[in-house]
């Protein structure tokens, strides 16, 4: 249980970090050393492993099933959704043409419809961890090949599309989640445990930070 609270945690996290790294971007601070690009991959790598441990620690919670082949189920998600991701990001790098007068609007939809099929279809083959690795390396991979086309960090239209989508669905996100805590079954113990947690990780980022500087 406690390592499925640390991979719920560690999904999360960049749901909080990524529209703060964008808004710096915007206005130019560390886009010149490829700093936001960094902290995308890495909250992204660290997103896929918290969700693939979380689904294959509460599959072999609940199934009961053969554990060994919970245990495969979490490294078969990751490469089906790896091999989803390139095929459907090599297809929205060439699909529309770049020059059609529709191309943003094309590409904002097979971006954002890949990774709802992606996320839903995961799902219903009971593999939820190569949902999300589905959505994430496709838009790599159609971003590594926009960039050829002039879209680069500085301007995508497509990424400006999806940040003004997520001003609209950020604070849905985060009023659902709240919808789903109910602290009348929480432990005293357990919060209190939590919050130490919490600190600690608060006060050894803040001496790294305070140190690097």
């Amino acid at each position: 249980g406690t390592w499925c609270c640390r991979s719920v945690l560690a999904a999360v996290s960049p749901a909080v970090v990524i529209p703060c790294l964008f808004s710096l971007a915007a206005r130019g601070y560390g886009t010149d050393k490829g700093i936001p690009t960094l902290i995308v991959a890495a909250a992204s790598f660290d997103d896929i492993i918290a969700i693939s441990v979380f689904g294959i620690l509460i599959s072999i919670i609940f199934s009961t099933g053969s554990l060994t082949v919970q245990i495969i189920r979490g490294p078969a998600g990751l490469v089906l959704g790896m091999v989803f991701g390139i095929l459907w990001g090599l297809m929205a790098r060439h699909i529309p043409a770049h020059s059609d007068p529709w191309v943003i609007g094309s590409r904002t939809i097979l971006i954002g419809g890949g990774g709802l099929m992606a996320v839903l279809g995961s799902q219903a083959i009971s593999f939820d961890g190569a949902g999300p690795l589905g959505c994430i390396v496709a838009a790599f991979v159609a971003s590594c090949g926009w960039r050829s086309q002039g879209w680069g960090e500085e301007h995508n239209p497509v990424a400006e599309n999806f940040a003004l989508i997520w001003t609209f669905f950020q604070p849905i996100l985060f009023s659902l989640i709240g919808t789903e805590i109910n602290i009348f079954v929480l432990e005293g113990h357990t919060v209190g445990l939590g919050l130490v947690c919490l600190m600690l990780a608060l006060l050894v980022r803040k001496h790294s930070t305070n140190k690097q500087s």
